[in-house]
Order: C-alpha cells, then sequence, then structure tokens
C-alpha cells in the first residue's frame, strides 16, 4: 500500500501521523485494521520509534485504539459516537461564538472569507473533491475557535472534528450534505462580517443542530 512520502525537514512522527491519519481518512485503512510498527516503518521507510510516537497521537486524537487481543488497530466511528460529539460541539462551538465579540480583525474575516470562497469553489465543480471540502470545512471551526485565543478550546474542538469528519467519509453524509454546510458557513460568516455576533451564535446553534439532524436521518 502507498502511502505517501516523507519529507526530511519535518519531524517524523508528526509527517507519519498525518500520513497514516490521511490513509485513515481516505479509507486506505479501514476500522479495525491492524496497525503495525514494523510495516509501517518499512512503508514509510523511517524507523519504528516516531512510527511508535505517530501511534500515540492517533490513539489520543481517537483514529486508533489499543485492544488486547490485536494491539493498535484503526478505531471505527458509530453514529452513537458522531451524536455524543455533537453535543459536545454544540455547547463548546456556541461558546467560541459568544468569545468573538470585539476579537474578530479585518484579517481573521479575510481568512474566513477565503475559505468560504474555497468551500465555494469545490461545490461549484462537476467533479468535488469531497475531501479537500472536509478539510476546510475543519478550517473553518478551528480557525473561529483560534480567533477566541483559548487553546484548550482549539484542541477540543480539532479532536471532535477529527472523529465527526471521519464518520462523514464512512457513512457518506458529507456527499449528500457537503453543499449544505457550506451554505450554513456562509451564512455565519456573513453576520460576523458584519458585526451581527447574535445573528452569528444563533447561525452556528442552528448549523450543529443541522448536523445532528442529518446523522440522524
Amino acid at each position: 500500500m502507498d502511502l505517501g512520502n516523507i519529507k526530511r525537514n519535518v519531524p517524523l512522527s508528526e509527517q507519519a501521523f498525518k500520513i497514516i491519519r490521511e490513509a485513515i481518512f481516505s479509507n486506505k485503512l479501514k476500522p479495525g485494521d491492524v496497525l503495525t510498527e514494523e510495516k509501517l516503518s518499512q512503508q514509510l521507510s523511517i524507523s519504528r520509534t516516531p512510527i511508535r510516537t505517530a501511534f500515540q497521537q492517533l490513539v489520543f486524537n481517537g483514529l486508533a485504539e489499543t485492544t488486547s487481543a490485536k494491539g493498535i488497530t484503526v478505531a471505527n466511528v458509530t453514529e452513537k459516537d458522531v451524536e455524543n460529539i455533537t453535543i459536545v460541539r454544540k455547547s463548546l462551538e456556541t461558546l467560541v461564538m459568544q468569545l468573538l465579540k470585539d476579537h474578530v480583525t479585518q484579517e481573521h474575516i479575510n481568512i474566513l472569507k477565503e475559505i468560504c470562497h474555497k468551500e465555494r469553489e469545490i461545490i461549484d465543480k462537476e467533479d468535488k473533491d469531497y475531501l479537500a471540502l472536509l478539510d476546510l470545512d475543519s478550517e473553518f471551526h478551528i480557525t473561529l475557535a483560534k480567533i477566541t485565543g483559548n487553546p484548550f478550546l482549539v484542541e477540543t474542538i480539532e479532536r471532535a472534528k477529527l472523529i465527526s469528519s471521519r464518520y462523514h467519509i464512512l457513512s457518506g453524509t458529507m456527499y449528500k450534505y457537503g453543499p449544505l454546510s457550506v451554505e450554513e458557513h456562509a451564512l455565519i460568516f456573513k453576520h460576523l462580517k458584519n458585526g451581527e455576533f447574535d445573528f452569528a451564535e444563533l447561525a452556528m446553534k442552528s448549523h450543529i443542530d443541522k448536523i445532528s439532524a442529518r446523522i440522524l436521518i
């Protein structure tokens, strides 16, 4: 299995984590697949130590799990997992919107505008790159969290988005509802651009509620 190439100017454990994560997201590595240090070390042409560190990070982020029978395997994502995460996201991302007031600069607006523009470009194409759209979806939510300046909030939302994104790939919901999320992001952005923070908060609540409803369909 071709997982990707290693660059020598970036920490090997970080690269290994990103390459394995991408393989999990693209379903090259499927739920239940066993992850072995020796095999991945050979495939990536690096020592087992950075692979071991990458495994620890994958487990921490909920992308892999340790079992007594098989060792480390690619974690599954159930509908219940995402229901629970969505409940947490609703509280946290509503808090994000509350904390944005008086912190959003023109530079932030420009960054969010570019993300929304890139999302729209993907949706308008006949051959849609849904993995790229998922990356932009995560970037939109994580960028909002970063504006608050609260690293703990950012880290929690990043982890929640990782698991949610995997579910959308495995279940096919992103292919069905990706365009709707893009429209909802655009509405949130519009309110933030206009300084309408209360409306932006309501739009975010609605967005998360709709994500939850789509999962249950």
